[in-house]
């Protein structure tokens, strides 16, 4: 067995893929792919010490890279069309809630019947603002859903060290949340 096959099973490194060294950021999959020398994120400090000492091993590399899961870009890319659609949903809610109190107070002008029609537009208002409570209430509850499922799809991201190994071996020196 040689050097490299030695560390691998000691470290007990896994083999993620296979293929030469990448000089650029590329998708590959659903992974964001890119030299290690370009990530912009911060790298752990126990990664970055199983990765110092992976160096010390002297092993022939030829480099290293950050795989990042592109699910998080594409749950970004969704959560901001949900949020145009929630500001353009709570527009047209404002919308409407000016329009009724427009017509409540032209209403309130133009009463002759002042005693039976104040009676049933206070019934129709009572209704609407109940009916629109009940509706706020759920919208709320239902952000409050989807920024939960956001937040435990957001824990399932991890970025990984790879090395690039001379034969093609992708082993994964450490992965974390990001």
């Amino acid at each position: 067995m040689d050097k490299q096959n030695v560390v691998l099973k000691t470290h007990e490194l896994e083999v993620v893929g296979y293929g030469g060294m990448i000089y650029a950021p590329c998708q590959i999959g659903e992974w964001w792919v890119m030299p290690a020398e370009m990530y912009a994120g911060t790298i752990p400090e126990d990664i970055m010490k199983k990765w110092d000492n992976f160096k010390v091993l002297n092993i022939p590399v030829l480099g290293y890279l950050i795989a990042d899961d592109m699910r998080e870009v594409l749950l970004k890319s969704e959560q901001k069309a949900e949020e145009a659609r929630e500001r353009e949903a709570e527009a047209e809610r404002q919308r409407k809630a000016l329009e009724w109190q427009q017509r409540k107070e032209a209403i309130e002008q133009n009463m002759h019947k002042a005693g039976e029609v104040a009676a049933e537009v206070g019934k129709v208002l009572g209704a609407a603002t109940v009916g629109a409570a009940a509706v706020a209430g759920a919208v709320a509850v239902g952000v409050l859903a989807v920024a939960g499922a956001a937040l435990l799809a957001a824990l399932r991201f991890d970025p990984i060290l790879i090395a690039v190994m001379e034969d093609g071996r992708w082993v994964c020196l450490g992965a974390w949340w990001d």
